[in-house]
């Protein structure tokens, strides 16, 4: 870091060296907006060396079409300056901060510029909609983790949603964070409570949290098994239970194929096709888990 007097010159004027070398990069630069932005040569005179913002915004709205172009060919692979069809970035980067140094203050144009410039729109743009999607995702995990008695620590979190340890540690302290994880649990609650319902009536000794990963469980494992439930949802939720609990609530095990009538016209089934697809999905659950599995009435 340059420690500067109070009577020497600021760095950012000093980066010409030397007066011939400002004028000729002030000429250069003036060529520039004339030939290539069509300003007027009092328009480029004030743009370059006018304190007043305003007198910057035409140049600068010039600056952002070009710039936006060539951002545009960078992302498809192509190379625009090579064929005189932009200016380069470097330019359009002189003429935008020779803009802001004699600027009173910028205006809104220059101000975007010098933002798509350095690319601070993209990281505010990605920085918005990563930040909320993981805000979400963590606040999502932490009911579920909640609802089935597991704890969940801020490293946890923040390895789960990919974030700092830190970021993760003041979502956990702010009031938002905490209604946004009541939120996702009484929506759990909605989605899978006849499932937690159906197995507490099964196993009365089981835990709510128990009863809650099992639920969990039967949500993740089994979701092709829901268009039965148009034809019998009792049966099914039964079903699920059983083989949920069956698999002794080991998220390793690995899934078990069901077996389903190929049609997909469920108002064709009878309670007998019903019977015969709980038969097939429990004779592969005994298979699996190594014993008998019978019902629990």
């Amino acid at each position: 870091m340059s420690h500067q007097k109070a009577d020497s010159w600021p760095d950012f004027i000093l980066a010409d060296v030397t007066l011939d070398a400002y004028c000729r990069r002030m000429s250069n630069l003036g060529r520039l907006l004339a030939t290539n932005g069509r300003l007027q040569k009092k328009e480029v005179s004030e743009a370059l060396v006018d304190s007043d913002p305003a007198t910057k915004e035409k140049a600068a709205v010039w600056l952002r079409s070009e710039l936006a172009t060539l951002r545009d060919a960078e992302k498809k692979g192509q190379h625009p300056v090579r064929r005189g069809k932009t200016l380069s970035r470097l330019d359009i980067a002189d003429l935008a901060f020779t803009m802001l140094e004699s600027a009173r203050a910028p205006g809104d144009q220059l101000l975007s510029l010098l933002q798509e410039l350095l690319n601070v729109d993209r990281h505010r743009k990605s920085l918005a909609a990563s930040s909320h999607e993981q805000f979400d995702r963590a606040a999502n995990w932490e009911a579920q983790s909640a609802l089935q008695g597991a704890g969940c620590g801020v490293r946890e979190l923040a390895r789960r949603v990919s974030v700092s340890v830190s970021t993760a540690s003041q979502w956990k302290k702010s009031p938002q964070y905490g209604k946004r994880v009541e939120f996702y649990k009484m929506a759990w609650k909605d989605s899978i409570g006849d499932y937690v319902k159906i197995i507490e009536g099964k196993y009365p000794d089981i835990t709510e949290a128990h009863a809650f990963r099992l639920a969990m469980l039967v949500n993740a494992r089994f979701d092709q098994m829901r268009p039965m439930m148009e034809y019998n949802p009792k049966e099914t939720t039964e079903l699920l239970a059983i083989v949920v609990y069956a698999l002794r609530i080991e998220f390793k095990t690995p899934p078990i194929t069901c077996r389903f009538l190929p049609t997909g016209k469920f108002s064709d089934l009878t309670p007998e096709d019903v019977e015969q697809q709980k038969t097939v999905v429990m004779a592969q659950i005994a298979k699996l888990v190594g014993d008998p599995i019978g019902t629990t009435d």
